[in-house]
């Protein structure tokens, strides 16, 4: 995982139209802090649903902290992914 920390950050600013915060099956709350910048700037937010988590820690803490904008099952991220690499979500909150 590649933890966006501030809006400075080379890649955040390279990727900006194509940023996509997420936060899979771990533990910490490290994951919660990295999606601070990316939902800050209204790009999408996502976490893993806790019923296909081994472990739910880190998402579980990205969600308490309201930097999550949709919880979803691990297959549907990469649903999610494959949309935005082919630009059909532009990043954005939808």
């Amino acid at each position: 995982m590649y933890t966006l920390k501030t809006e400075r950050d080379p890649l955040a600013r390279a990727c900006d139209h194509q940023a996509m915060g997420v936060v899979l099956t771990s533990m910490g709350d490290d994951g919660a802090e990295g999606l601070e910048t990316p939902h800050r700037a209204g790009r999408l937010t996502v976490a893993q649903d806790e019923q296909s988590c081994i472990v739910h820690g880190m998402p579980r803490d990205g969600i308490a902290s309201n930097t999550v904008n949709r919880v979803i099952t691990l297959d549907q991220i990469s649903v999610t992914l494959n949309r935005l690499a082919q630009g059909q979500n532009k990043g954005g909150v939808q």
